[in-house]
């Protein structure tokens, strides 16, 4: 990769539930940063709260061809712990969700993954 070749970037807003898609405009090399979700934190009684652990962060630069199209599956945040351990499992919290980067080339019949950043564990 040389070094004078520039680096194209795009901002995704997350708007929940599912998956959100971008189309590669140029070729080019692009810089990605991808985040797992934090952990749900779990229920230590008389109040107290344990943190789930963070999610990864995964980033670095990946050249995409003009046309390709790429699908960013964005984890969700683990659920709390509760006194009665309903939600996370006996006051445990749940673990954080993936955020996961596919590209389906345009002569494609497949996604392809690019890139994933794991969950955290839960509390």
């Amino acid at each position: 990769m040389s070094t004078n070749a520039p680096v194209y970037s795009a901002t995704f807003i997350y708007n929940g539930g599912g998956f959100e898609g971008f189309s590669v405009p140029v070729s080019g090399v692009y810089h990605v940063d991808l985040y797992g979700a934090q952990g749900g934190a779990a229920y230590a009684g008389a109040g107290q709260r344990r943190d789930g652990g963070k999610g990864a962060a995964v980033g670095g630069d990946i050249f995409l061809q003009e046309g390709a199209d790429l699908s960013f599956g964005v984890g969700q945040a683990g659920q709390p712990g509760t006194v009665f351990g309903a939600i996370g499992g006996f006051g445990g919290g749940g673990g954080g969700g993936g955020t996961f980067l596919f590209e389906l080339p345009p002569n494609g019949d497949h996604y392809i993954l690019l890139a994933v950043a794991g969950g955290g564990g839960g509390g």
